[in-house]
């Protein structure tokens, strides 16, 4: 049994994942990577048009969402080897206070009524309950992949009918917007696909 600080293997392969079927290859390579730039820059440009056109619940919303989309990416692609393992506790706390704004931001967004926008939030807390469940219990998630993969695939499906509404209203920035957001959550899930065999730390083992 691995004592404190080392880190035991668990092969996950064949659970899928919560978002994703399919084999754990990741998102890797020069092209993946040129794809992670782009649509970092398109969501940045997106914040910076929320917050210079007065939409102030939506640039804090999506900026507190960037804080996140980094933190899960960070977590999946790096720190999950034993050098950085110890850096884990100070990312999810980032992500903790990314979750405070976002939740400010949802708020707001029932204060003005925009009940789009407030569907689309909650959408996505539970698509961050999903991922953190990846992250921290994937014991869990392999004990009841059937129930992960209806519920993210429940959420996605959302998300895709959310956008496409926005479309159908002629709110063609925030279709675009969401779109790019659910190409974002897709990678991110690559990435936490590519974790296998997974890597968790083990607390001390009993005498």
């Amino acid at each position: 049994m691995p004592q404190n600080g080392e880190i035991e293997t668990h092969n996950m392969d064949g659970w899928g994942s919560p978002f994703l079927e399919g084999q754990s290859r990741g998102c890797s390579g020069a092209g993946c990577v040129l794809i992670k730039f782009m649509i970092l820059g398109l969501l940045l440009l997106n914040s910076a048009y929320y917050v210079t056109t007065g939409r102030v619940y939506d640039g804090l919303d999506s900026i507190a969402w960037l804080g996140l989309l980094f933190s899960f990416e960070l977590e999946a692609r790096y720190l999950h080897q034993p050098i950085s393992v110890r850096l884990v506790p100070l990312n999810r706390a980032f992500r903790f206070l990314a979750i405070l704004l976002i939740t400010t931001a949802y708020a707001g967004f029932i204060r003005e009524s925009a009940w789009l926008d407030v569907m689309n939030s909650v959408l996505w807390l539970i698509a961050i309950v999903l991922l953190e469940c990846e992250s921290r219990l994937p014991r869990l998630v392999s004990r009841f992949p059937l129930a992960f993969k209806l519920m993210g695939a429940g959420v996605l499906l959302s998300l895709i009918g959310l956008s496409l509404v926005w479309a159908h209203q002629g709110a063609w920035f925030d279709a675009y917007d969401a779109l790019i957001w659910i190409i974002a959550l897709v990678i991110i899930d690559l990435d936490f696909l590519k974790r296998t065999p997974w890597q968790i730390p083990k607390p001390h083992a009993p005498p």
